[in-house]
């Protein structure tokens, strides 16, 4: 998919919603149907998200020449409707910026123009072992004690996974990389406080770094099965058969170490 096209995805959510309604019901909607949590900061972030689409998609066109009067009411009746002032206003105030037929035919026209950029659909197993290792990590975190910055640095990095994994949807791959890039450097550039308070506490929390090691691994390989020049490769996709001996080692061979 493209930016036209994952914008026309998303407006086909709110095809349902009744007049009365507000527009949060119908991200609420999108969000189950996605299987994200559903809270008024995932609301937040998806309006946010859905914006920024709407600025790259505009780009895009500008960039191959696209004339405006062909784009521009659409997308400035786009990013009108999804801001935050609307969220609680009626649908019926605002559906036609969003569900019109001409919008979604607009839309659908633009996806075509962009079509050579569309991005390759993800691996279908590597999102479900990716979502298979959230979920075991989640459950170890719930029932084991750990140093209180550790857990606070794993919840962390699945909360984020999970608000990437959802903004896929808005946003393509993009902030699956941006996920995999900050926490790939958060985990080798652990403190040496940190790395000496896990290793103290032992194997379940070791255990639990390299798990989240593996997390990352399983989401660079999400990132790089949807983009059509590999972003990640080797190194990322071996972090986690490194696991805990990577754990701060960015930190601990770095010349100020004295190593």
């Amino acid at each position: 998919m493209n930016p036209a096209s994952r914008i026309n995805a998303v407006t086909e959510a709110f095809l349902p919603l009744a007049h009365g309604e507000q527009q949060v019901v119908g991200w609420n909607k999108w969000l189950s149907s996605n299987g994200a949590s559903v809270s008024e900061d995932t609301v937040m972030l998806a309006l946010r998200g859905i914006r920024k689409e709407i600025k790259i998609l505009e780009s895009r066109l500008k960039n191959l020449g696209v004339p405006e009067e062909l784009f521009k009411d659409t997308l400035h009746g786009l990013n009108q409707a999804f801001q935050s002032a609307y969220l609680h206003r009626h649908w019926g105030d605002i559906h036609s910026k969003v569900t019109a037929a001409d919008v979604r035919a607009n839309l659908a026209w633009m996806g075509w123009v962009l079509n050579k950029l569309d991005e390759n659909d993800i691996d279908e197993s590597a999102m479900t072992a990716l979502l298979q290792a959230i979920a075991e990590q989640d459950a170890f975190l719930k029932e084991n004690e750990l140093p209180d910055g550790l857990r606070e640095l794993l919840e962390s990095q699945i909360e984020e996974l999970r608000i990437a994994l959802m903004l896929y949807r808005v946003n393509g791959v993009q902030p699956i990389v941006d996920a995999v890039n900050k926490q790939s450097g958060e985990m080798r550039n652990a403190s040496k406080e940190l790395v000496a308070e896990t290793t103290a506490a032992g194997p379940e929390a070791q255990g639990a770094v390299t798990r989240g090691m593996e997390l990352i691994s399983k989401a660079a390989k999400v990132a790089d099965s949807g983009l059509k020049v590999v972003k990640f490769g080797k190194e990322l996709y071996e972090l986690g058969a490194s696991g805990y001996a990577m754990f701060g080692q960015l930190l601990l061979s770095s010349p100020a170490s004295g190593s």
